[in-house]
């Protein structure tokens, strides 16, 4: 009978052909479930046919299988097993050849091969976990193992001249030589035992911490494409590519981190409240299988504003420590106040120092490449130039309220589940600009809540959908723009964001330009005066990529607030 390393290398190199995608092979889940079980019952009858490396690798090959198949219970079956074989040898000795002839030559796997098994098996089932992962149980038992390998280790001076030092089978009692194949198994022993070790470390201080850490969430037991994530999210498209965010960020960050290749570490979110920055960072986080850990102002404040430096260096050390995870710095701005700005040197001078800090922690943090973080905030334009430079900040991006084809598919959405005698059943509705133009502005939350208002009521017409949709709150408009504009003392005026939401608002409802908001595009105007011969290379220079067809309807808005 074939010892199970054989099925288990096939299992993996069709794991590593398909990019690591699960695949369906029965057969292959069924013979590995049959001989781990088989292996388990041989472990409690002295003198039987147990074998402790073909149990680990049936452990290992029943996980890539069907990771469903395997539970608490039988992991933690396993580890009892092999947890006692180790207290009657230092190793998991296999006792099955993979290979062998009829002259009576056989082939063994190492021990150390088993090791290695047994510590992908916990990475597997282990995951994004946090509490009571087997990585952390068995610490002790690869420690003994560690031990154990470190006392075998071979060193001696090469005819050469050269000092060599390596390790030999077990198999073979030739102290003086060194295996190549043995060696290279131990040294991937310890980058897995490194790695485990260092997750140990980072699960436990990120509990210690109490930081907010949402767990990546799956789909029927997989995690989401981005592909998927991209056509239901994607905010805007009316204005050109550099404002599909997702699109974009799906290029940047996701490719490379998903292919373990990543080009990018750091990214800013930055336009209105209540664009949707937060479910970005959620996202990416679901695309990756990588836990979000949030950190907020409150987070800093914890000890105190006396403690204020000393919290800040523990929080970085507890991130420093993390690996694959996305981090989420909302809102903390005061942290990250431009120095040459009036509310810096307004603030407390202990907020006033931790500016500086804030760029050493965060290059380190960056500097690791061991993570993927995300700094959101409402106000761009007020953080230190410092801080956005490339090397800490890789990626900017512009976060838009929805445009009128995402608020059309929200609507759709919300409204799938009405009868088809309705008024607002989606089939029923021909013309869906007054909905979309009610809609300018609003963001998912917003728009659902003003659904559920209109259903609930006694008159569920597409009119009361409009003027329920009019009437929600807005946390941002065009008109808003109009005093950040004219503030002459702000060096960074934010007329990107105000030129990016005025071709929103030229889309679906052009009416909302006019007075007060004409305010804003007449100092808009001024501030293009300054520096381009026209509008349209004026806005061309400060909001990049902009589609052509919007440049020039902006351009015409421009020029007519600035004769009005």
């Amino acid at each position: 009978m074939a010892n199970a390393i054989i099925p288990l290398r096939v299992l993996q190199s069709i794991r590593a052909a398909s990019g690591g995608q699960e695949q369906d092979l029965p057969a292959y889940r069924e013979y590995f479930e049959t001989t781990l079980h088989d292996q388990l019952s041989f472990s409690s009858i002295p003198d039987s046919r147990f074998d402790p490396a073909e149990l680990a690798f049936c452990l290992e090959g029943l996980l890539l299988a069907q990771r469903d198949a395997v539970d608490q219970t039988l992991f933690r079956r396993v580890l009892e097993v092999l947890t006692k074989a180790q207290e009657e040898s230092a190793f998991w000795r296999p006792n099955k050849p993979f290979m062998a002839t009829d002259k009576g030559f056989s082939l063994f796997p190492v021990s150390v091969e088993v090791a290695n098994s047994l510590l992908r098996s916990c990475e597997l089932y282990d995951g994004s976990r946090l509490h009571d992962t087997f990585g952390s149980m068995s610490l002790g038992l690869f420690r003994r193992y560690w031990q154990w390998l470190r006392a075998r280790t071979v060193r001696f001076r090469g005819t050469d001249d050269f000092n060599y030092v390596g390790w030999h089978s077990e198999h073979i009692n030739e102290t003086s030589s060194i295996h190549v194949w043995e060696t290279s198994q131990v040294l991937e022993f310890l980058l897995a035992y490194h790695r485990l070790v260092q997750a140990h470390i980072a699960r436990t201080t990120l509990i210690l911490s109490r930081f907010s850490v949402r767990p990546p969430k799956e789909m029927d037991g997989k995690r989401p494409a981005w592909e998927d994530i991209q056509k239901g999210f994607e905010p805007v498209t009316c204005l050109g590519l550099n404002y599909k965010i997702y699109q974009q960020i799906g290029s940047d960050f996701i490719n490379g981190w998903r292919d373990h290749n990543p080009r990018n570490y750091s990214m800013l979110l930055y336009g209105p409240p209540g664009t949707g920055k937060t479910t970005v960072a959620e996202n990416i986080a679901d695309a990756l299988g990588y836990r979000m850990i949030t950190i907020t102002v409150s987070d800093f404040l914890a000890g105190g504003g006396a403690q204020l430096e000393a919290r800040a260096k523990a929080i970085f050390d507890v991130l420093i420590a993390q690996s694959n995870c996305v981090i989420l710095f909302d809102e903390i701005d005061n942290f990250l106040l431009d120095r040459d700005s009036s509310r810096y040197t307004k603030q407390d001078s202990a907020f006033q120092f931790m500016t500086p800090g804030m760029l050493t922690k965060l290059n380190d943090l960056r500097r690791e490449k061991r993570v993927l973080f995300v700094i959101a905030t409402n106000y761009e334009n007020r953080i230190d130039p410092a801080i956005k430079r490339t090397g800490r900040i890789d990626k900017r991006y512009l976060v838009l309220p929805p445009d009128g084809e995402a608020r059309g598919r929200m609507l759709k959405t919300f409204l799938r589940d009405t009868t088809s005698e309705s008024p607002l059943h989606p089939a029923r509705i021909t013309n869906w600009g007054p909905l979309k133009a009610a809609s300018l502005f609003l963001g998912f939350k917003d728009i659902e809540g003003a659904v559920v208002d209109t259903l609930n009521s006694s008159e569920g017409t597409e009119e009361r959908l409009c003027r329920a949709l009019e009437d929600r709150a807005r946390t941002t408009s065009v008109s808003m723009y109009a005093s950040k504009l004219t503030d002459k003392l702000d060096r960074d005026r934010p007329i990107e964001e105000f030129f990016a939401l005025m071709g929103l608002a030229l889309e679906a409802a052009p009416q909302l330009l006019r007075e007060p908001a004409s305010r804003a595009a007449m100092a808009a105007a001024a501030i293009l005066a300054e520096g381009a011969t026209d509008m349209v290379s004026g806005v061309k220079a400060v909001v990049p990529g902009l589609c052509s067809e919007m440049l020039t309807q902006i351009a015409a808005e421009l020029d007519s607030a600035q004769g009005a």
